[in-house]
This record gives structure tokens, sequence and C-alpha cells, in this order.
């Protein structure tokens, strides 16, 4: 891997002092719970439809050390970069588990991302292998396995005896996330076992520890790996996950396997209000309704309450910083995001009010993905954050969420606002373009493109049509159209993006084309 190691923060011995951090890893969770509770669920997967696979502690520390010794046969060293490209499936989380014992860092792709960002990716910071569902050459990689021929390689092996094992810090990196952030271009985000313990500690405790949980987000995101894979490692109790993103199906998820605490952007939330609404199942295990990765609009937050459930608690976190703030649960949640967690330190700078973090849950690195450069690390600033995002907090001290940074557009899925822009400038009816995030009618995020044409204006499917020519991932298209004479720019020729936007909502600019509203996303870099 090319990236440097990256300095402890100033406040590591506080960390440690606090709890926030430790000199065990996941691994010694595992572990311990595979002797407390060995025949117990760790993980209920659900594949192929409704097919239910139930893994136990004791079966999930058996295969991660197996996976692990197969991936030391095939070469894998400590602080190789070790790509994934596959389901959601339990043996995902056992690898990402595997990697740790041999000190490599995980970089998850979405199953479903495409082809295009997938390649971008691993061009711009080489992998040192890919495994995939099948053999699947990527340029950039140097050797590719797929996850069938892994397995089996494993059945072979026995563990890595003790004396074979790296030697592994909690200080360690293990993780390199990926997030199109506050810029528009897609970033690594390189995360430790400690930085990650530091969110996950704090989920384990909204989650409960005598309960199960549940999320549809990827592993390849932060919340799914946090909620998904590693909180049942710290509570005991397992969490249901499925490739699945039919709110149906999840519905008939929290009803069959009573999961009291589940974790879902405003957007997915508001689809299962209305497949609850067209037939209603039993939800009363749902103790804890968590909305996270957006503004949660009035409406859908009264729905919520109606339709699922009364106890809603609304959140706010990042990749880069794991979990930021809360709500309680008999707040308002849609008029504001909480107050900060314990641990996390924020600052509202400038007049606009820029939210900055200080946290044991802070990455300790981010990294150029074209080049495989190092841009921050945590002696910038003294190891303070600028989020991006735009606050302000209440004489209670809570937060309310005002803006987005200009380029920051999505829900879950943020979208990679500079690469979307960069593939339509290629389309000969193209002059110029600009992407922003406006309202759609629920108060949801969606995409829009802004288009000053050549000559014959292009329509939205013409556009759609043109970026999966050029296999950009299915949800990073643009949901709206609007055609203009042209952009308004600064005096260095930058687009004015707040003005773009305030354009269209008074009218001044209008869609073209029928408006396609957003699905949930299946996948993509976050």
């Amino acid at each position: 891997m090319t990236t440097v190691s990256p300095p402890l923060p100033a406040k590591t011995a506080a960390y440690y002092a606090e709890g926030w951090w430790r000199r065990e890893t996941f691994l010694d969770d595992l572990h311990r719970q595979a002797r407390v509770r060995p025949g117990e669920p760790a993980y209920i997967t659900v594949r192929d439809g409704d097919h239910c696979v139930t893994v136990t502690y004791a079966q999930l520390a058996e295969q991660v050390e197996l996976l692990a010794a197969a991936l030391w046969e095939t070469g894998v060293r400590p602080g190789d970069l070790v790509a994934f490209h596959l389901p959601e499936i339990w043996e995902t989380a056992a690898l990402w588990l595997a990697c740790g014992r041999v000190g490599a860092i995980t970089l998850v792709l979405d199953h479903c991302i495409g082809g295009r960002e997938r390649d971008l990716v691993l061009k711009g910071t080489p992998a040192d292998l890919l495994i995939t569902a099948a053999d699947d050459d990527s340029a950039g990689v140097a050797a590719t396995v797929g996850i069938s021929d892994l397995l089996a390689r494993a059945a072979t092996l026995a563990p890595l005896e003790q004396g074979e094992r790296p030697q592994i810090s909690a200080d360690d990196l293990c993780q390199m996330l990926l997030t199109s952030g506050t810029g528009g271009r897609v970033k690594g985000v390189l995360h430790t076992f400690n930085s990650r313990y530091a969110t996950v500690r704090l989920i384990a405790g909204l989650l409960g520890r005598s309960e199960i949980s549940g999320t549809s987000s990827a592993i390849g995101h932060s919340l799914g790996l946090s909620i998904n894979v590693l909180a049942p490692l710290l509570t005991g109790r397992p969490s249901v996950f499925s490739t699945s993103k039919d709110p149906g199906h999840w519905l008939d998820l929290i009803e069959r396997h009573r999961i009291a605490c589940c974790v879902k952007p405003p957007l997915f939330w508001g689809q299962l209000v209305a497949a609850q609404r067209r037939r209603p199942r039993d939800l009363s295990s749902l103790s804890r309704v968590v909305s996270l990765a957006a503004a949660l609009p009035a409406s859908t937050a009264a729905d919520i309450r109606d339709v699922l459930s009364p106890h809603l608690i609304n959140a706010y976190g990042m990749s880069e910083c794991g979990l930021i703030s809360l709500s309680s649960p008999g707040d308002p949640a849609e008029d504001s995001i909480g107050r900060s967690v314990d641990g996390v330190e924020v600052e509202l700078r400038q007049d606009e009010g820029a939210l900055h973090v200080r946290s044991p849950g802070l990455c300790h690195a981010m990294v150029d993905m074209r080049t495989g450069r190092c841009t921050w690390t945590p002696d910038t600033d003294e190891g303070w954050y600028d989020t991006g995002d735009l606050m302000r907090m209440g004489q209670d001290g809570r937060l309310h969420y005002q803006s987005r940074a200009v380029d920051r557009i999505g829900c879950t899925l943020l979208i990679p606002v500079a690469e979307v822009e960069s593939e339509l400038h290629g389309h000969p009816a193209v002059a110029e373009v600009a992407i922003v995030g406006i309202p759609d009618a629920d108060g949801h995020e969606e995409t829009c493109a802004v288009v000053v044409p050549t000559g014959t204006p292009p329509s939205l499917e013409d556009l759609r049509v043109f970026l999966r020519g050029r296999r950009m991932t299915e949800q990073y298209l643009p949901a709206r159209l609007v055609i203009s004479d042209s952009l308004p720019r600064t005096s260095l020729g930058k687009v004015r993006k707040t003005e773009v936007r305030d354009l269209i909502a008074s009218g001044a600019l209008t869609g073209h084309g029928s408006p396609l509203r957003h699905t949930q996303p299946q996948g993509g870099i976050a």
C-alpha cells in the first residue's frame, strides 16, 4: 500500500484512560464470545430470497482462523491492502475479521458497485489482493482470487500457530472506507482497530446488550460494518442482515426475528411506512428506531412514530468520524440531531456554523484514491476535522442541521459529484454541467443535473443511458434534469451551486423531461 503510516492523535493517552481505546482487538471479542456462548447465533444472514443462514460464535471463530491461514498462505502480510467485491453474506464478515488476524487492511467494495468505480479505486490505490464472487481480473490488482476458491483452500488448512501469527496492535490500520466526502471526489478513509472500537462501543450501547439488531446498510459502509459485523462481538447478541432492499422483506425480518433496534436512512424508513400501511406486520419488538445518514423530514418522522414505532432516535455521523450526535426518544427527532455523544468534541466555526469534530472514532488518515497519497492526518488542526456540514446549536446544546457543503449530495450513498460531472462533460450534447442536490416532494434529497447544451438539449434518459455506458454506478445517475442557458460562476470560474439551487427552488430554472424518483441505494462508494 502506498499510504504513509499516520501519526496517533495528541489525545491518545486520554482515549486509553477513558476507555475509548484499548489493547485488545475485535478478534479477542470474537473468541471471548465463542468461549462464553459457543452455540448462540452471531449472524443471521438472508440470501436467495428468504433462505436464512445462522452462524454461531464458535463457527464464526473457527472460520475466521481458517480464512486467516488461507490468506497467509496466499501471501497476505501485515499492512497489505485486501479488497473484497462480494455480496452481503456472513463469509464476507468472516473475511474482514480474518484480515485483521494477519494484519491486513481491508477495502470492502459494495457488491453492486459499477465496474468504472471499482477500477478507478483499484488503479489509484492498488490492492495487493482482490477477492471476488468469481475469478475476475481487475486493473491495478497484483492478484485475484474467488471467494469459493479461498474457502476451499481454508478447509484444507489448520489455524495459524500462535508463533506464526503476526503481532497485531489495536493502533494498527485495519480498514479503508470509501467516501466521496465534501469535495465530490472519491477518497479513502483509514481506520485503526481502536478508532473502529470507539464507534462500535457507542453503537453497542445504543443497540442494547440483550436485543437483536439489523440494518440494510452494506458491510462496505461504516454503518453496516459497525452494526451487522462488529457490534455482535461486543454485545453477544446477533445481527440480521440481508442483501435485499425491499421494504416488505425487511418488515418481515423484523417480525420474524423480533428485531428490537433497526437503523436505516430516512428515505428507507419512508418506504417501510408505506409497506406497513399496505400490509401490517407485528412490529411490537421495535424498541428503538434509528434514523441516520441524512436529514429527517418532519413528515417522515411523524409517519415513523404513527406506523412503525414511537421510539424514534435521530442520529448523525459519518465514515470519517463515526457516530457524532444522537437525539433522545422523547425529543422531536425531526427538529434536531441531538447532542454530541460521549467522547466527541464539537465546535461550530465561522459565521455559518461549520461543524468541526474531534473524537476517538475519528479516522487516522485520508487518501486521495487517484494517487494513493495521504491528504489528511490527525496532526492537522490538532486533531479537529471539518465535517463540511453547517449547524447551529440551541441553548439546550442540541445540534440543528442547516445544510450540506456545496458538493455533498446523497442519503446513505454519497454521490461523487465531480466524477459524475466529469463523465457528463463527455456527452456530445453537454457544453457545461453542474450536479446539485434538490429536495423532492417528500423533502428527501435527489440528484439534479443542470446542463447548458451544445445545441439540441439532451433528455434525462439520454444522460442516464450515457452514464450507464460508462459503467457508472446506477445510484449516481441524476434523477432530475434542468436545462439552462448558462451557469452562474465566480470570478475564478467556479459554479455558484448555492445560487443554482436557489434558482431551481424559486422556479427560475425548471426541470425538463420526466423527473425520476430516487430508489434506495443498492451499493457504491459511500
